[in-house]
């Protein structure tokens, strides 16, 4: 289901099931996986990879080269406000960098931000930033290592992004 006032790229593959809300952007060479929901107002960058029944909610920013396995979750306010009109709504959403890896069944809490090229591993939730290449998991996640410099993109890919977005 794809509500209107979407922009999906070219070369894109929007999986069987997959629930697209207004002002879900997804850009060229990236697939959208099946069962999985955009809650809208939320950007998908180029050559973004999002598996099966995954949660991409309202506001989220998932920058160029991103991989995010099955059943991730991205949560947008620390507070519940359903029904209570003294609790104010406030969305503030996750940030995933260029060519972060997020594995399956992961949860990113609101303002959390994942770093560039930083590797989150099976079911963590992650509660606090993570930095630029770093290796976080575990419940809370909690960084215990650093991605090799052979596992990371090259420096012009990188800078590349960078001129894009900054135009």
């Amino acid at each position: 289901f794809i509500e209107h006032d979407c922009v999906i790229g070219n070369n894109c593959r929007v999986g069987t099931h997959a629930v697209l809300r207004r002002g879900t952007r997804i850009g060229d060479h990236s697939v959208f996986g099946s069962l999985s929901a955009s809650e809208g107002n939320n950007h998908i960058g180029n050559h973004v990879t999002i598996e099966t029944q995954c949660h991409i909610t309202d506001g989220i920013v998932i920058e160029d080269y991103v991989f995010i396995a099955s059943e991730f979750v991205g949560a947008n306010t620390m507070r519940i406000s359903h029904g209570r009109k003294n609790i104010p709504l406030v969305k503030e959403a996750p940030y995933i960098k260029f060519g972060a890896r997020v594995g399956v069944n992961v949860t990113i809490l609101p303002k959390v931000t994942i770093g560039r090229e930083a590797l989150i591993g099976a079911g963590a939730v992650v509660t606090k930033d993570v930095p630029d290449f770093a290796i976080a998991f575990g419940t809370p996640a909690k960084v215990y290592g650093e991605v090799p410099e052979e596992e990371r993109y090259q420096e012009e890919l990188y800078q590349k992004f960078l001129a894009r977005s900054l135009r």
